[in-house]
C-alpha cells in the first residue's frame, strides 16, 4: 500500500451521479480521467484533491476515496468519484518494496555471519 502524502499526483475518476442526486454541480466534467494533486490526507484511503480538467482549470474535490488496489472493489458500480495511483507510481512502489526486502535479507545474513 502506497502512503498518500500532500503533493503526490493521482488519477481522478469523476462520479457518474446526475446533478441534484448528491453530486457536486461540477461533478459531470468533460473528461473521464484527470490528473489531480493530493492537497490533504484524511487517511490512507481518503484524500482532498485539486483536480485539473482538460483545459488545466483546477476544481477542488473533498473526501475522495483513494483506491489502492484494482483487485479490490472500485466505486464505479456505485457511481462514486474516486482516485487511484498512476501505473508508474504503483511500479515504483513495487520496486521499493522488493529493494527493502532484499536489504532486510542481506542485513539478516550479515548478522548471522
Amino acid at each position: 500500500m502506497i502512503e498518500p502524502t500532500v503533493g503526490r499526483i493521482v488519477w481522478y475518476h469523476p462520479g457518474f451521479l446526475p446533478a441534484g442526486q448528491g453530486a457536486h454541480p461540477d461533478e459531470i466534467l468533460p473528461y473521464s480521467l484527470a490528473a489531480a494533486i493530493i492537497c490533504y490526507v484524511h487517511s490512507r484511503t481518503c484524500v482532498n484533491l485539486s483536480v485539473f480538467d482538460a483545459n488545466g482549470v483546477p476544481h477542488s474535490r473533498c473526501s475522495v476515496r483513494l483506491v489502492q488496489d484494482k483487485s479490490s472493489e472500485t466505486p464505479l458500480a456505485s457511481g462514486e468519484a474516486y482516485c487511484e495511483w498512476m501505473p508508474y507510481q504503483r511500479g515504483q512502489s513495487n520496486v521499493q518494496e522488493k529493494l527493502e526486502a532484499r536489504i532486510a535479507d542481506l542485513e539478516r545474513k550479515i548478522a548471522e555471519w
